[in-house]
């Protein structure tokens, strides 16, 4: 999906006037999903979304690229956003592989941030902190357009969106549940509604990796790593197994795009 055709669609029109970066960028290796800590540095990408953010965090991992080129991980946080920045961080993150998180320790990521998660090929979230409801333009933007422009506008938008978003492998149920839930209303998605791995991902672990989707099922049965741990432990590791073999073979495509990026 092209986004100078989406800025076409916005010409003369921004979602957020402020020039203000409002993402706080970090690595951190910190547990996202809760207590303790990990033993590898993610990417922490925390707070709202606006013009300019998508530069800054290009210029932020020029300058320490390591931690990102070499564990690809990604924890997200923010109430969403500039949409056009959004998608142009999606974009990034579709391009690069990396696995993202949404957890307790960071808080939610909500509206816009749902498209930087959909795009990873891997996406792990606690539920209740994955949010999404229908996208909107900017309320200054009704003080200053006709009715007729904003409903073109608005309809380019959603249209644009929904596209995207198929191109992500997002679900319709969800997509038409994103867009039937009011901009003043937030519906968290449940575990069964997005997958944990992208189609592409999960297949290429299922082909080049042996991975066996029953060893998440298994992993998500309630309580069963306090009832039977050793069941658990053999799936959760051959489940990281598999998605650092996935990964691996993902490694000179996105090694590829980030020095196109300058970003190594």
């Amino acid at each position: 999906m092209k986004l100078n055709y989406f800025r076409w669609l916005l010409t003369g029109a921004v979602f957020f006037i402020s020039t203000a970066y409002a993402i706080d960028l970090s690595y951190s290796n910190s547990n996202p999903m809760g207590e303790g800590t990990v033993t590898t540095n993610s990417l922490v990408i925390k707070g709202n979304i606006e013009y300019g953010d998508y530069d800054k965090l290009l210029n932020f991992l020029r300058k320490n690229p390591q931690p990102f080129v070499n564990n690809r991980f990604i924890v997200l946080a923010s109430n969403g956003g500039d949409i056009e920045e959004a998608l142009k961080i999606s974009e990034f993150i579709k391009k690069s592989y990396p696995s993202v998180f949404i957890g307790q320790t960071y808080g939610q990521c909500l509206s816009a941030c749902f498209f930087l998660a959909a795009a990873a090929p891997q996406r792990l979230w606690t539920e209740g902190y994955l949010g999404i409801h229908r996208p909107y333009i900017n309320f200054q933007l009704h003080n200053k357009l006709s009715i007729i422009e904003i409903q073109k506008i608005e309809k380019n938008v959603m249209e644009f969106a929904r596209n995207y978003l198929n191109e992500l492998e997002v679900s319709s149920f969800l997509i038409d549940k994103m867009f039937s839930t009011s901009s003043a209303e937030t519906y968290f998605v449940k575990r069964n509604e997005l997958t944990e791995y992208s189609f592409f991902f999960e297949q290429l672990m299922i082909a080049r990796c042996g991975y066996d989707v029953n060893d998440l099922k298994i992993a998500r049965i309630k309580n069963l790593s306090t009832e039977n741990p050793e069941l658990f432990n053999k799936s959760a590791n051959r489940i990281g197994q598999a998605i650092r073999c996935g990964k691996l073979n993902l490694n000179e495509e996105a090694t590829k795009y980030l020095t196109r990026l300058k970003i190594n």
